[in-house]
């Protein structure tokens, strides 16, 4: 009995229809994440306008751009980690994903200290519970769409530890929004961006 085998034609068209099908799946699934991750983007730069963004204070123009500069690093490298995948499908390593994950809320403490010490007129700023509150609350509020969009955009690519990708998308998420604080909030009081700009951000690490 001859057993029914494809020619080569029928092969090569088989195998060429598989990777036409590949393509398109993968030009989809980027064209997807671009548009979550602009939904995500546009949120949190919509909700920074809509506070009134940038307030310079009574901070002097150095200071507010060091102190944005620095965040946006750490905001940027945390996402290079946690978000963007890289060459390999498997994404960052276990260890890099993990110390990212536990180390960007501090790190953002330590340059809430390394300004503090750099302008000591930030001192001066007396900041009340309320203020420390409202910043709290925003900066939740404003890491609310970059957390949305990195999840959509992570889902199920995860299946051996979501929880540590999980606390590291939360993490980038409140980086971000704590850089949109950092660039509104005019309070410079060390105590106040602890507790109202990078306090969130371990909340967010948790919520991921």
């Amino acid at each position: 009995m001859n057993s029914a085998v494809p020619s080569r034609d029928v092969r090569e068209r088989t195998l060429a229809a598989v990777r036409a099908h590949a393509v398109a799946a993968r030009t989809a699934g980027n064209r997807f994440r671009r548009l979550v991750l602009s939904a995500g983007a546009l949120y949190l730069a919509g909700a920074f306008a809509a506070l009134g963004g940038l307030v310079e204070g009574d901070r002097p123009a150095w200071y507010v751009a060091a102190t944005g500069v620095a965040w946006a690093l750490v905001a940027s490298a945390a996402t290079w980690a946690g978000v963007v995948r890289g060459r390999s499908m498997l994404g960052r390593s276990v260890v890099l994903q993990g110390w990212t994950a536990l180390g960007i809320a501090p790190a953002l403490g330590v340059l809430a200290l390394v300004a503090d010490v750099l302008w000591p007129a930030a001192r001066l700023d007396a900041v009340g519970m309320r203020a420390h509150g409202a910043c709290f609350a925003l900066a939740l509020l404003l890491s609310i769409g970059p957390l949305a969009a990195f999840v959509l955009v992570r889902r199920g690519s995860e299946p051996v530890a979501p929880r540590r990708v999980g606390a590291l998308l939360g993490a980038v998420s409140g980086a971000w929004a704590g850089l949109a604080m950092d660039l509104h909030c005019s309070h410079t009081s060390v105590a106040h961006v602890l507790g109202g700009h990078v306090l969130p951000v371990f909340l967010t690490t948790g919520i991921g």
